[in-house]
């Protein structure tokens, strides 16, 4: 007799819910028509905000879906979000796995199509892990066990925090190839490079993107953002500092600000060069200037004579909640929860 397939049900963001529905079921398992009737729940939003909404509000998933239910979380938190999620989980007769999405080429046309564009990092109870895992290999060709609750978000969180530095640098690279007068051959040296293992397939495919002005994909700049928020959030939970990664931060959402949050991330190479490329492709840069002269108006710094307080240029690293850094405009959500 046949071993009869789990069922599963997807709930967050729309777009990628549908891609990773008909991956699962082109590997044979079925859509259940409601909660209650799902075996697995599947769950993906970039903000952290929403998805507690969908997790902990009314509906939600701790208490609107059936006893012995596993949730897993595809999206980006953080490991202290993974490990509260579990433990509640359980004490509502749920389990609860945190197993990242990590895309490989951020600029493929359909990046979340393909599971071979795709991996997964997970953390949790192993058993929870061995019930899914053949769903998991139906999403993504490379799918590894990090170890328990939360080990999956920290594995991501330092997956992003590489990204996040090889996107930036490979854009500084190109633009300064620009701006040097193209003293180099970038097709010679970009070849060097591939040769010499220097840089990664994914990376020469970021760097042709940028080259062909590429900027349309269905990762977008909003994503990449809400990794890392994440990752930031992360390291704030454990009293750290990332200059880089917060850099990267505010270089993405300047792009997000003049209208670039639905592009992809390979976009920010604009944040390099004139206002009139920018405008070619949508983006306006006196949102920007209105958007930062009122959060100028709106700080404190004329109320005082202490050059060194926070709010005088100085960035307070132990402040973050992750909603900070996200706005709330969103895509329409799946399965009936609103990110709303």
């Amino acid at each position: 007799m046949a071993e009869e397939k789990q069922t599963f049900i997807f709930a967050g963001d729309t777009e990628v819910g549908q891609r990773l529905s008909t991956l699962l079921m082109q590997g044979g398992f079925l859509l259940a028509s409601d909660l209650n009737d799902a075996d697995v729940v599947f769950t993906y939003h970039e903000n952290q905000s929403k998805l507690e909404d969908i997790y902990f509000g009314s509906p939600g998933l701790l208490s609107d879906t059936k006893e012995g239910v596993i949730l897993v979380d595809l999206s980006p938190t953080t490991p202290v979000f993974a490990q509260e999620l579990n433990a509640l989980a359980l004490v509502n007769d749920r389990q609860a796995l945190d197993a990242p999405l990590v895309v490989r080429d951020m600029v493929v046309q359909d990046a979340f199509a393909f599971s071979s564009n795709l991996m997964i990092v997970a953390g949790g109870a192993s058993d929870s892990y061995d019930a899914v895992y053949p769903m998991l290999r139906a999403i993504a060709d490379r799918v590894s066990f990090m170890g328990k609750s939360g080990s999956g978000q920290a594995s991501k969180v330092a997956l992003t925090l590489y990204n996040a530095a090889a996107v930036i640098g490979l854009i500084e690279a190109d633009s300064f190839h620009g701006l040097s007068g193209k003293l180099f051959d970038a097709e010679d040296l970009l070849e060097e490079a591939l040769s010499a293992n220097y840089i990664a397939p994914v990376h020469a495919a970021f760097l042709d993107a940028l080259r062909n002005r590429s900027y349309k994909g269905t990762y977008t700049v909003e994503m990449m953002m809400g990794e890392l928020a994440a990752a930031l959030s992360a390291a704030d939970d454990k009293d750290m500092i990332f200059p880089q990664a917060e850099a990267g931060f505010h270089l993405l959402e300047l792009l997000a600000v003049v209208g670039g949050s639905s592009l992809s991330p390979a976009a920010l190479t604009l944040v390099f060069g004139s206002e009139e490329k920018a405008r070619e492709f949508g983006l306006d840069w006196s949102r920007a200037e209105e958007v930062y002269e009122h959060h100028h108006d709106d700080e404190c710094c004329g109320g005082h004579d202490d050059p060194d307080h926070e709010c005088c240029g100085r960035h307070d690293h132990h402040h973050h909640e992750e909603d900070e850094y996200l706005n709330d405009d969103y895509p329409n959500d799946f399965m009936g929860f609103s990110s709303n």
